[in-house]
């Protein structure tokens, strides 16, 4: 055979160190790369993953607000506040700031507000409460348009203010 010696009357094949050590390194740089892609999709980073969905509330605020932590670029997402004791009256005022309307792209909302007005800072949506709901919600459709953190803030009147971030990839 052509590259090959015979030593102690069996076939010696050779042998690369440098070519078997580049080798084993490709190896686990291929395994941590997998593992990284794994924890990115279950941490919801590359699309809508079991952990890609949070829920921000405060003591006694009577406002939670269901939003994805990470989302894209471009993409619709969506927000929903959920009220507690919503039947103390027919409607009920909810604050939402700026941020929501300009760099995360407010498309529709759901319900729609019976009136909404500016005021600093943002924006005040008068929302319909149905006769003997216990709870309400309001479903801010969204299309982020900038990259990066995005705090976002909403209050409902009489209430503390709620405040969440979501951060936006391309």
């Amino acid at each position: 055979m052509q590259g090959a010696d015979r030593v102690n009357e069996e076939l010696e094949v050779g042998f690369d160190q440098r070519f078997e050590r580049l080798w084993r390194r490709a190896e686990q740089i291929g395994r941590w790369i997998m593992v990284l892609f794994v924890a990115a999709g279950i941490a919801g980073l590359l699309g809508r993953g079991p952990y890609s969905h949070e829920t921000a509330k405060s003591d006694g605020a009577g406002l939670t607000v269901d939003f994805e932590p990470v989302t894209r670029s471009q993409a619709g997402t969506q927000v929903t506040f959920n009220f507690d004791n919503a039947s103390v009256s027919s409607t009920i005022d909810i604050f939402v700031g700026s941020n929501i309307v300009e760099p995360m792209g407010l498309q529709r909302v759901e319900p729609q507000p019976l009136q909404t007005r500016l005021v600093d800072g943002g924006m005040v949506m008068t929302i319909p409460v149905s006769p003997g709901t216990r709870d309400a919600k309001l479903r801010l459709m969204l299309q982020p348009m900038s990259l990066g953190p995005n705090e976002l803030i909403a209050q409902r009147e009489g209430y503390a203010a709620q405040r969440w971030t979501q951060f936006v990839l391309p």
